[in-house]
Order: C-alpha cells, then structure tokens, then sequence
C-alpha cells in the first residue's frame, strides 16, 4: 500500500464487494433488516445514518481525489456524509425512506448490488494500475514523521538559547 488514499480505496472497495454480494444473494435479510430499522422508528433512522456518516467521514478525511478512478471514492465518501447527515436532522423522512423496501420487495437489493460490485471492480482496477506502474507514475507515498522529528534535539535547543 502506497499511501492513505490508497488504503481507503482498498477499504471502501472490500466493504463494496461484501455488501454487494450480500445484496445480491441475501436480499431477503436486508428487506428484513430494514424492516425492522423502521419498526424502530427514528432510532432506527440513526443506526441506518451511522452506517453512511462513519465510512463517509473516513472518505472525506482521507480520501480527497478530485481525478480518475479515484474520485469515485471521493464522490461517494461526500455522498455518505450527506446521505447520514441528512438522517440525523430529518429522522422521520429518514424512516419513511426506509419503509420503500421489505421482504416483499427485496429485489430492489439486487441492483445496487450489482452496481456496488461493478464500482469495487473498477477500483480495484485503479488499485493494480497503480501498484503496478513505473516510479515516475506511481504517487509520492505520504511520510510519516515521529515524535523525534517534532521535537528540537537538545543540542538544537541549547543553541537556541544561547
């Protein structure tokens, strides 16, 4: 892994392929699942924000890349932000949002699975290019910095004083 952003690429592109196999296979516990997020009311809307806002907040810290494959990442990271911020302040259309699917319905899981699927492909992919590309294409790595190099050594800090 070469950098921050690298590694939340990576993140974001597992989480994709697990939940979007689920969605596609498991459709019926997620109708149920959502089911019972709305049994619970507002508190349900929260449990279903924190599933957006803690990813999301995660993409944004880390994740800024406004090009290229990448900026998938970037884009749905702000989307999550908005989606679970929007739930926390209008909880009840929060819930109302929710109610649109159940078990009944619960193919409407399938497409988004799918295109979760199709989104960690493509990612992953940017993920190989890059790991796979010359040094003058691949990205500086991010360094990092211990405390030592903080701190002044105290040969430093006695010329200071002086």
């Amino acid at each position: 892994m070469q950098n921050a952003s690298q590694a939340v690429e990576l993140l974001i592109a597992v989480s994709l392929i697990v939940i979007g196999l689920s969605h596609i296979i498991a459709h019926k516990a997620w109708g149920e699942f959502f089911e019972k997020l709305v049994a619970l009311g507002r508190p349900g809307a929260f449990a279903n924000g924190f599933l957006t806002l803690v990813p999301g907040t995660i993409v944004v810290g880390f994740h800024q890349i406004w090009s290229g494959i990448p900026v998938i990442v970037t884009l749905l990271g702000w989307a999550w932000v908005i989606k679970g911020t929007l739930i926390f302040l209008y909880p009840d259309r929060g819930v109302r949002s929710m109610q649109r699917v159940n078990q009944n319905n619960s193919r409407l899981f399938i497409v988004p699975g799918i295109i979760m699927l199709i989104v960690a492909g493509l990612i992953l992919f940017h993920l190989f290019q890059t790991s796979h590309s010359t040094d003058e294409q691949r990205p500086v790595p991010v360094q990092s910095f211990g405390v030592e190099q903080l701190l002044p050594t105290a040969a430093e800090f006695s010329n200071q004083l002086v």
